[in-house]
């Protein structure tokens, strides 16, 4: 599958060619829907007030990026504060919600997605925080935790390695 995939995304010439092939491996893998989001450094180091870039699968919820943007949940995203902070590993949306290492805003930003969104359970994948800016990927899913924990445990490796 990983093997595909890479083949698959040299042949690709845009960004969003590159997402589709994502996009289909993720599902491959049991996983619903994703996002990738870039953050260039002169916005985060800047007072620009410009929300993030976002590339979405299409059943990823467009209203929750559209609520994102809106209300400008950049500035109280767990996942934006930890890449600032070069933690690069993968982040379970719920285990962080239920861990005591967010803030309230930052649990309501979770809170709302699973609420009002239908996103259920959710893993962020940080890729990079460099000269260029912060991007990482989101894999969301209306699965329970249960059925969740199960597609998590038997190939969150496998999507890491896209790293």
């Amino acid at each position: 599958l990983l093997g595909d995939l890479v083949a698959d995304l040299y042949a690709c010439t845009s960004l969003n060619e590159r997402f589709k092939m994502y996009e289909k491996c993720i599902q491959k893998l049991d996983f619903e829907a994703a996002s990738y989001t870039f953050i260039p450094k002169i916005v985060s180091e800047t007072a620009l007030n410009t929300p993030p870039v976002f590339v979405r699968s299409a059943l990823f919820p467009e209203s929750f990026i559209e609520q994102y943007i809106a209300d400008r949940f950049d500035k109280n995203d767990f996942t934006i504060r930890a890449i600032q902070n070069n933690v690069l590993c993968p982040m379970d949306w719920q285990d962080c919600f239920q861990s005591d290492s967010l803030t309230d805003a930052e649990k309501n930003v979770v809170f709302l997605a699973k609420q009002e969104h239908n996103i259920q359970n959710g893993i962020s994948l940080p890729m990079m925080n460099d000269s260029v800016g912060m991007a990482g990927f989101s894999i969301v899913s209306s699965m329970q935790d249960v059925d969740f924990t199960k597609v998590k445990q038997q190939n969150l490796n496998t999507i890491f390695k896209f790293r």
